[in-house]
């Protein structure tokens, strides 16, 4: 079994596109370079958000996070990030401001993301970092994850799904799941967790939990 436990950003709903992001990319320097960072989320979002009277705004920060990670990776590329000292979190703004703090990092080299990835492919990315998948759910998921001991299964009912970004950090096999295999992952919204933000997510042969994977690769 392959785990990890690390700290992660906490979220609002409709953030987590980027808290996943962030906190994916936190570890990854925490773990290439030995220390410990808080980055800013607030830029990301406040960068992507459209102005309170823009007709995208209210299905913008009600959307899901499909495509939205690769916005967040791509900004932090980009742009680097602020610490969150310098930028801290308040959520969604009606009409965010656009300026950048001064004193930035750039902690991300690059990424790559992997549509409907296979098993094997998750494992092997996640063999040397952690990464950000995004799942597959449906609104069951608010209340059939209370906690570390449920598992959380693939969705059934095609129409009620949507994309829920977390980050992967392990897999491995349960007692709590008749032994069969999981993903666990930490929730930034703080939905279905336990107390360290951890979820299992159940592995389906026939109905893949994963819609897609984002690997970033950290600077040294």
């Amino acid at each position: 079994m392959c785990m990890r436990e690390l700290p992660l950003k906490i979220g609002t709903h409709g953030t987590h596109w980027v808290t996943s992001v962030v906190s994916c990319v936190e570890i990854g320097v925490r773990l290439r370079q030995g220390r410990e960072v808080s980055y800013s989320c607030q830029e990301v979002l406040d960068f992507y958000t459209p102005n309170k009277d823009d007709a995208n705004y209210n299905d913008y920060i009600s959307g899901n996070g499909d495509g939205k990670i690769r916005d967040a990776a791509e900004f932090i590329k980009n742009y680097g990030l602020a610490k969150e000292r310098d930028s801290p979190f308040v959520g969604f703004r009606e009409n965010p401001p656009r300026l950048m703090h001064p004193i930035r990092e750039k902690p991300l080299l690059d990424y790559r993301s992997i549509i409907s990835p296979k098993d094997r492919e998750v494992e092997s990315e996640l063999k040397n970092r952690p990464i950000v998948a995004v799942f597959n759910v449906e609104s069951s998921f608010d209340t059939e994850t209370d906690g570390w001991k449920n598992v959380y299964r693939p969705p059934t009912h095609v129409e009620d799904m949507y994309g829920h970004p977390m980050v992967l950090t392990g897999c491995g096999t349960t007692e709590l799941s008749s032994n069969r295999k999981f993903w666990k992952c930490y929730n930034t919204t703080k939905r279905g967790v336990d107390s360290g933000g951890t979820v299992l997510m159940l592995r389906d042969d026939s109905r893949n939990p994963i819609s897609e994977i984002l690997v970033p690769e950290i600077s040294s």
